[in-house]
Formats: structure tokens, sequence, C-alpha cells
């Protein structure tokens, strides 16, 4: 499998406005890119004992941070391009060994300045200062899905489906909602809660209770889900990420989907970022990619990092495709 921007393989980053990367070769993962947006490949392939790097979150300094699913390794991403895989400049990385973290693939930035992320045995709070985790007595264990909410609680999901509200401080884990083949999910910035449902092609919008807002079908195959510059953004296994857009107030009436990129590899999970260094910055955790729309650039930078699959590229190659 590849990256983009972040996990996986492969990394890719679009930066708003400018060409991200100079560089003998542009590598692109996808063919087709909304105007106003850019792509870049932001890290070449990465160790994973034959796993996938799956799972996002940033450093105090606004590095990216990407986790391997069958080790207790993090990989902590330098801030430039400073380094050639294949004729394509791309962020070098270094791995840190996390004791204590476990098998596991979704992470998320907590408001207190962990770094919270499922595992098989629960949630588990990492340091980032010393590189150890620690599980949390009572939480829940999965593999997927993870967010954090503006009050500073973990939203999570299992592999059997069901959501979970994770206080940090007391540790208490309360059950919001019973569902079926949760991968991805994400938060908007006032708490509404977004999970895709790959295996019934399925959006499911909650409040932070576990109340259904709004529940749809989709078309793409939705893996993972990112919320960024007021919108919804899900990264798809056909190749595609594409926008949900809501005919009413607070995410509730009828959904259309478009097309923000295509012609990529089978996308994977969606994160929010809350550490990055430009301030409102947003990210995307699908296989192989990041993107960042020009428009806003110059103080709100969306930030989409997507990882892909090797199942519909070549492994290796960052030149062009």
């Amino acid at each position: 499998m590849k990256r983009m921007w972040l996990k996986g393989m492969l990394a890719l980053a679009v930066v708003a406005g400018a060409s991200a990367v100079s560089g003998p070769a542009m590598a692109a993962q996808f063919s087709y890119l909304d105007p106003g947006y850019t792509q870049e490949i932001y890290t070449g392939p990465t160790p994973t004992a034959g796993g996938y790097v799956l799972g996002l979150a940033f450093g105090s300094t606004g590095s990216l941070i990407t986790r391997s699913d069958y080790s207790n390794t993090l990989y902590e991403y330098s801030l430039t391009a400073d380094t050639v895989v294949n004729g394509t400049n791309v962020h070098s990385y270094t791995a840190h060994a996390v004791s204590g973290l476990g098998s596991g693939r979704g992470m998320t930035n907590g408001t207190d300045g962990f770094i919270y992320a499922n595992t098989s045995s629960g949630v588990a709070r990492i340091n980032t200062t010393t590189w150890t985790a620690t599980v949390m007595p009572g939480s829940h264990g999965g593999s997927y899905g993870i967010g954090t909410l503006p009050d500073g609680r973990i939203v999570h999901s299992t592999s059997s489906g069901q959501t979970w509200v994770l206080n940090p401080v007391t540790g208490t884990d309360t059950l919001i909602h019973s569902g079926y083949g949760i991968d991805g999910l994400t938060i908007s910035t006032n708490g509404e809660i977004f999970l895709a449902n790959l295996w019934n092609n399925r959006i499911t919008v909650l409040n932070a209770s576990g109340g259904v807002i709004n529940s749809f079908p989709v078309s793409h195959g939705p893996d993972g889900i990112a919320f960024g510059d007021g919108s919804a953004f899900a990264n798809n296994t056909d190749g595609t990420i594409t926008r949900l857009n809501f005919a009413g107030p607070g995410f509730t009436g009828a959904v259309t989907e478009s097309i923000f990129a295509s012609g990529g590899a089978y996308g994977d999970l969606a994160s929010v970022g809350y550490q990055l260094t430009l301030p409102g910055a947003e990210a995307f955790d699908s296989r192989e990619r990041g993107l960042t729309p020009a428009s806003l650039a110059s103080e709100f930078p969306l930030r989409i990092f997507s990882t892909a699959s090797k199942k519909t590229r070549p492994d290796p190659p960052l030149a062009p495709w």
C-alpha cells in the first residue's frame, strides 16, 4: 500500500494555492482534483511488518505522526521535504517504539496534549514526550474510528460497530450508538459526529449524546471521513473523495455527493488534526495523499491527508503515475 500526507505507505499533501514540493518529479494520486487545490506526495514507503500505517495525529510542533497497526511503532515526519524517494521530494520520518501501545489503527489529538489511540485492549493515551502509552482503565477496545469532541471527550468505535464516548478525566466510557460496519469517524466544529459505514455504504450523523441527526446512503464506499472548511468529506474505496452537501441546517435534510477528487487508489481512514502549526487546519487520513485548498491558505488551510492501498497502484512508484 502507499500513502499520502499521512498514512499507509505513501503520503500526499495539498497546499493551498501553491505547489508544495519542488523536485525532479511531481507524483500525483488523483487524476482529478477540485479547482483551488494541489496535491503532492508527502512521504515515501515506511516499514510496516506486513500491516498498514493507519491512524494520524500531530506533534506539538505540527509534525505529522502516523501509526503501524501491527507493532508499537509511531512514525513522526519532518516538517520539510528533506529526502528523495523514486525521484520525488518527500518528508523523512523518525520511528518511535511506544511502550504499551499495542495493536490498532485510529488516532486523534486530545485537547489535553496527549494523543489517543484505539487498541484491542481499550483506548490508549500516548505521551509524545516519553513515547509511552497507557490504556485507559474501563475503556472499550477498537481499531478504526476515533475523534475528539470540542469538550475533550474521546469518541471511538469498536469492531462490533458500537460508538462510545470516553471521558479522559473520569475514565467513564459511555455507549451512545450501536451500528454495523463502522470504519472511520470524524467530528465537526460544533461536535456533531459523522460515522462512515463502509459495509452498508451509509453515513450517519449523531449529536454528542448519540441522537441521530441524519443517516443516508452514499455511492462510493466510505471507508474514512473527515471534517473541514465547514464540510464533511468521505474518503472512498473506489479512489474518490466526495464532499457531502446537506440541504438543511445542522447537517439535516437531503444529502448530495459531489466529487472532490477522483482517479486515486483505495481510500481508507480519515481523521482531523487539532495541533497543526497553522491555525484551523484540518487533516484527512485515507490511504495515500494529502490535500490543501488554496482558498484557505492564508489563515485556515484545510489539509486532507490520505493513504492509499496498492490494490490499484503498483508498489513502489512515487514517480508520476
